[in-house]
This record gives C-alpha cells, sequence and structure tokens, in this order.
C-alpha cells in the first residue's frame, strides 16, 4: 500500500511540476525577437538629431513590456569597425544597481546597420531600468540618432536615442500548451490507474485517459494540419463563410450594430471596415513603391479599401483622427474602383511609424463627431447562434489571438465528441470499427478542414450521432432513453440555430446506428428488441423534429420582422427551396439556374469524383472501389458460403443512404458546392467501407493461419 501511495504521489508531482513549467512559470522560451525600425521611414524633420553615445542625453529609462526580454538593437552611425574599440552597455535598475552590463566589439559593428546586443539578465515585465552607454579609451565614439517620440517604442519612458528591445518568445503557443497539458493529464490517468485495486475506478480512470488522448491527437490535427502534407486547402479553408464569425467579432469590438434595428437579432454579418470586408484572410494596407501600409511616401495621403463604408464615409470635409491623436481634414478623395485615395491636409508628413496603423484611425464628420468604424450587414439564412456565442467569448481574448483561439475551441470540441463516438462504437460493436472511425476523423482532409471553421461549428453535427450511440447503448434503461430524447432536442435545435446545412444527414446519424440495429432484431426475429428499438427510433425522431421546427420558431420572427408566419415563408422561400428542388426559376437570379434545372441523378453522380484524397494514403480515385468492394465480399459470402452477415450490409445501406440524403434532398446547394460537400461522405459510409474490408483482410489471414 505505501508503494502504491508513493507512485500515486510521485506521478503526480511530475505532472503538477511540468504543468507548472509549462503554463504559469513559463519556462520554455527561445530567439531573439524585435520590430526593427525603418530608418528610411523617418523623415528628416523627425530627426531631432545626432549625439555621441556617452552624451547624458542617450541614457535611456526602460520599462520592458512583455516577459523574456532577451537584449536590444543599436543603430550606430559615424562608425567605423577598422578603428574598432569597445562599447559597454550598462543596465541598471530603479535603485542604481548594476543588474547587466555587455561589451561590444565595435570592430563587429557597422556603420548605419541595426547590431543585436543580448542579455542574459531577467529583466521584468513593468520594472524600470536605465540603460547606458560608455566607449573604452582611445576607441572611435560612434552616435546615435535621437527621434522624435512618434517613432520610439513603449518601453521608452525617457530618451530619444533610438534604440530597438527585443524579447524571447514562447516556445510553445497558448494552443500547444492546452493540448500538451491535456496530454499529460491524460497520461498522468493512465499510471495513476496503475496503482487502484479498484476495477471500477481503474476503468474509468483508463476509459477518461483514453477519451483525452483521442482527444488531444485529434485536437492536434485539426489546428496544425500536421499529417496531411497533400491537404493544401487547409490554411485558408472556407474562411470566407468564417468571415461572418470575425465580422461580427469585428464589429463588436468596434462598438458597430446593425443599422436596422430589426436585424439585431442575428448572430452572423458581414462587416466592412477600412480594408474591405472582414473576413481571415490576410488583410494589409497597400505597400509599393509610392505606399507604405497605407501612407504615402511623400504626399500627404492615404490610401483604404472601396467598399459599401468607406465610399460613404471618405468625403472631402471629413476628418481622419491616426492612432496618435492628429487630426487630417480630407481635402480630396478618388475612388479608382478597388482603393480610394485620400489627400488630407497636414502641416508635416504622415507616415505609418509617426501616426500608427490605419487600421486604429477613426473617420470624424464635418463637426468633428466620431463616425462609426464599420459598417455591418446582416446574414439571414440562420440564426446564428455560434456568432453571439464566440462574440461574447471574444470579448475575454486577447484581440491579436482571439480567431486562433477560438479555432482551439472548435477544434477541441469537434475532438472530444469524436472521442466520445469512438469510445461508445468500442462498447457497442468492436475495437476495428472503432479504429476505422478514429482513423478517419484523424485522417480525413475533409473532416479536418471544417473541424476548427468558426462557421461550420462540426461539433455539432456529429453531436446527435453521439446522443443516438448513447440510446442504443442504453436501451434497456427508461430513464436514460427519456435522457436521450431530451438530449436529441437539444442538440438538433443548437445545431439549426447554428445553421440548416446538412440536417438531413445530421438527422440520419442520430438514429442510424439505431436503425442497423432494428433491421438486425428484424432478420434474427427479435420481436421484443425490434419492437423497443421501434419506439426509441420513433420517439427520438420526433424530438429531433420537434428541435429542427424549434429553431424555425426562433428564427422566423426575427425572418419576418415581428411576424413568425412570414418569417416562416421567408425561410421557405429564401433558404429552403433555394437549397432544394421545386424552384421557379423567375425568384432567384441566373447563376442559380443550372442548380436548379439539374437531376438529382446528375448531383448525385458528381460525389463520386473525390478532388482529394478519401483519407491520407487511400486516393481519391479509389472512392469508386471503395464504395463497390465491400458489396463483393457480400455476394461472395452469398455464393461461395451461403452466409450473410445482415449486420454489415445494413451499416453499408443506412450509412449511405445517411451520406447521400442531402445530394438528393438539398439537390441546388449540393450542385453548387461541390467544393465541401465531400464531408457528406464521412458521416459513417467511409468508416463502414473501410471496416468491411480490413474485417475481410484480418478474418483471411486468421484462416491462412490456421
Amino acid at each position: 500500500m505505501n508503494k502504491r501511495y508513493l507512485g500515486i504521489a510521485i506521478s503526480t508531482f511530475i505532472m503538477c511540476f511540468f504543468l507548472l513549467l509549462l503554463g504559469p512559470l513559463d519556462h520554455f522560451y527561445h530567439g531573439f525577437y524585435e520590430e526593427e525600425v525603418d530608418i528610411n521611414l523617418i523623415s528628416d524633420e523627425e530627426r531631432i538629431g545626432l549625439a555621441q553615445v556617452t552624451d547624458p542625453t542617450c541614457e535611456i529609462t526602460f520599462s520592458p513590456q512583455k516577459n523574456h526580454f532577451a537584449g536590444f538593437e543599436i543603430f550606430l552611425t559615424s562608425q567605423n569597425p577598422e578603428i574598432g574599440g569597445t562599447l559597454k552597455a550598462t543596465i541598471t535598475n530603479d535603485k542604481g544597481k548594476i543588474v547587466d552590463t555587455e561589451k561590444i566589439d565595435l570592430g563587429e559593428v557597422y556603420d548605419s546597420t541595426w547590431y543585436k546586443v543580448f542579455t542574459k539578465a531577467k529583466l521584468k515585465q513593468g520594472k524600470k531600468y536605465i540603460l547606458t552607454f560608455d566607449v573604452a579609451e582611445g576607441a572611435n565614439i560612434p552616435t546615435f540618432i535621437q527621434v522624435s517620440e512618434d517613432y520610439l517604442q513603449k518601453e521608452y519612458i525617457k530618451g530619444n536615442a533610438l534604440v530597438s528591445f527585443a524579447y524571447s518568445e514562447p516556445t510553445f503557443s497558448f494552443q500547444d500548451k492546452v493540448i500538451i497539458s491535456l496530454a499529460v493529464i491524460a497520461l498522468w490517468l493512465f499510471v495513476v490507474s496503475l496503482f487502484m485495486n479498484k476495477e471500477l475506478i481503474k476503468k474509468y480512470m483508463r476509459v477518461v485517459s483514453c477519451f483525452l488522448i483521442l482527444s488531444c491527437s485529434l485536437t492536434w490535427i485539426y489546428m496544425y494540419n500536421s499529417i496531411d502534407s497533400k491537404n493544401t486547402s487547409f490554411d485558408g479553408y472556407q474562411v470566407d463563410s468564417e468571415g461572418l464569425v470575425s465580422g461580427m467579432i469585428a464589429s463588436d469590438r468596434d462598438g458597430v450594430r446593425f443599422t436596422d434595428k430589426t436585424k439585431s437579432g442575428y448572430g452572423l454579418g458581414w462587416y466592412y471596415d477600412y480594408l474591405g470586408r472582414v473576413d481571415n484572410y490576410e488583410r494589409e494596407f497597400l505597400t509599393d513603391d509610392s505606399w507604405y501600409k497605407g501612407y504615402h511616401r511623400s504626399e500627404h495621403m492615404v490610401v483604404i479599401n472601396t467598399n459599401v463604408y468607406t465610399a460613404t464615409v471618405a468625403k472631402p470635409g471629413n476628418y481622419i483622427r491616426f492612432a496618435n491623436g492628429e487630426e487630417c481634414q480630407i481635402v480630396n478623395s478618388t475612388d479608382d474602383g478597388n482603393n480610394i485615395l485620400i489627400t488630407l491636409q497636414s502641416d508635416r508628413l504622415l507616415s505609418y511609424l509617426r501616426n500608427g496603423g490605419l487600421a486604429k484611425a477613426v473617420f470624424l464628420d464635418a463637426n468633428h463627431n466620431e463616425i462609426p468604424k464599420g459598417f455591418l450587414v446582416a446574414y439571414e439564412s440562420q440564426y446564428g447562434l455560434h456568432g453571439k456565442i464566440f462574440k461574447r467569448i471574444a470579448r475575454h481574448l486577447d484581440e491579436e489571438d482571439v480567431i486562433t483561439n477560438l479555432h482551439l475551441i472548435c477544434s477541441l470540441l469537434t475532438a472530444m465528441v469524436f472521442a466520445l463516438v469512438v469510445i461508445l462504437i468500442a462498447k457497442k460493436y468492436n475495437y476495428l470499427l472503432a479504429a476505422c472511425f478514429f482513423a478517419t476523423f484523424l485522417l480525413s482532409p475533409w473532416v479536418t478542414n471544417f473541424a476548427r471553421n468558426l462557421y461550420w461549428v462540426e461539433f455539432t453535427w456529429f453531436a446527435p450521432m453521439a446522443v443516438g450511440l448513447i440510446c442504443l447503448l442504453k436501451l434497456e434503461s427508461k430513464k436514460w432513453r427519456i435522457g436521450c430524447y431530451i438530449a436529441a432536442f437539444l442538440t438538433i435545435t443548437i445545431k439549426c440555430l447554428c445553421g440548416y446545412e446538412y440536417i438531413s444527414v445530421i438527422m440520419m446519424g442520430l438514429i442510424s446506428f439505431m436503425l442497423v440495429e432494428f433491421f438486425n432484431a428484424l432478420i434474427k426475429k427479435d420481436s421484443e428488441l425490434s419492437k423497443l428499438l421501434f419506439k426509441a427510433i420513433f420517439i427520438i425522431g420526433i424530438a429531433a423534429l420537434l428541435g429542427f421546427i424549434a429553431a424555425i420558431l426562433i428564427h422566423a420572427p426575427i425572418k419576418g420582422d415581428g411576424s413568425i408566419i412570414a418569417g416562416i415563408k421567408n425561410i421557405i422561400k429564401e433558404d429552403v427551396l433555394r437549397r432544394t428542388s421545386g424552384t421557379n426559376l423567375n425568384d432567384f437570379e441566373s447563376e442559380n439556374w443550372p442548380a436548379m434545372n439539374a437531376s438529382v441523378w446528375e448531383t448525385y453522380s458528381r460525389y463520386f469524383h473525390f478532388s482529394t484524397q478519401v483519407i491520407t494514403g487511400i486516393d481519391g480515385n479509389l472512392f469508386a472501389a471503395l464504395c463497390i468492394i465491400p458489396l463483393g465480399i457480400f455476394g461472395y459470402d452469398y455464393r461461395a458460403k451461403k452466409e450473410i452477415n445482415y449486420r454489415q450490409i445494413f451499416m453499408y445501406i443506412v450509412f449511405f443512404l445517411t451520406s447521400i440524403s442531402w445530394f438528393c434532398l438539398a439537390k441546388n446547394h449540393s450542385y453548387i458546392h461541390v467544393h465541401m460537400n465531400y464531408v457528406l461522405w464521412y458521416f459513417g459510409f467511409v468508416q463502414v467501407c473501410l471496416y468491411i474490408i480490413i474485417n475481410r483482410i484480418v478474418k483471411f489471414k486468421s484462416n491462412l493461419g490456421e
């Protein structure tokens, strides 16, 4: 018993110590990162002058703005490396104590170039320090450029000598730390389970450990796509759709609301600012020979994107207030179709270094009243629950990392839902089928691309499948069945409030495994089980349908400007009919006519020509073979052995129908969105095909061994 407690204590100590190093102590960091000032961007009028490094005016009082201070860079003029000598840099704290002294060989420092000076001193963020310089006697004395405070970094408290401060960066990002921490906790749970003598506790600890390991593995792939090098679309996949969420986050940060208050109930929208429509593509202000980050290099001008917002505010007579507080009146604006060139009244040249980034500037009207920073257009095809939630979460996150951290949340939730599905399948069926599901979730480029997306919130697609599996496992318990009915209602409602796309597949996924077992029970003539399954399928199906209706009733009043009836009519006309058949071509733009004219067969046939690998290592051209081989196995079993594995046949049929249901029912949507709807094959069909094939190979090898 002492050994058992000792083992638990030691493993717990190691885990906690590592987590402290990884998290609060932030022990792992590296590099020398700085933001060098481009000297060419500092105009002559902004250069106060030159001063020898030993001059008292070159003394710099500064305060580190971040942890892991790594050193600084100096830019010396009047420097002759051939003369050489030693420059001594001394850092003292606010009490006059020397905390570091660095000697710089001037023979290695070239004139008018930045030179890196490393320090091993542990300077603390927010504390005050003084940096002074001294030159050995007889050496050449170089000079510093002294500039106005507009060009100095935030670290400066006193002094004008141009120096750039540098920091080490954490080796692991916040997202890495979360995933690694969960993996460490999972490993700890497994180790501790080895010391447990109660089998039930040991079992549950290992299940939780397995759940976390599966979740961590999937989350890492969904965040970084670190296995499939051929999945080149990962980084920018569906960022235009994701812009509906990031736009809401940006508008909330800027304090911009829907102009039409009747649209205030929507959670998604397109947001327009100086750079155009907000999305997760890299957006930058113009930089070329004439412009630098939106500022003209030689004239009093700035350039911004042309869009529905800027076209209304970039007018002569209005003002722009820059990040440094300077206000300039607009003299003239010219729209070339892509950008608006704005001429401003100013006594001195405007620049990025002095005035700050244009993204932080604001427009003022002729009376100096601040104009909203952007224009928000509601996305009315759905309620947008996820947009509302992510917007509120984003308020508590750093602006520069907000999208990445939300990606982590989405990836982790998706991974946890998949891990739960895999564990439930292993418990209900076998490890091979569970492994096929896990491998597909891990290696599918389509599942990976959607997993972290803030618009698609993939975890809402598969949560109902997990509910259906739980209901199947706990079928004999009335309490569990009722709980699953409620969970089915909630998961479908939440999914529909986050968008109606793929809803037929998702609702089929809810009952897919139950349908397989129902048909299998009928074949086995197990009337009691088949009746119970039929009852459960019927009730959980009704619950799912009620969830769909509930979402419609929440969405409809907003869509219909307060009228539920009008809203439902609009949803049917603008959202349902546009995606399905039975539409009037006169009600839609000509660009939609090919999809509306296409047959269901034509649409369905398009999805057998994969544009990617099916999963990593299996070429897309093999998808048709992957579908056909199980049929050959079924036929061979019947002809040669007169044996039929009905459960596998029902799995194949049910999951095939589940996947194609959207292709057929939402024919118009599927015809247009071929670039993304391949993901529907992964609602069990690809997994079942792999399982049938691999299971046959395993049996064949076993027979050979005998």
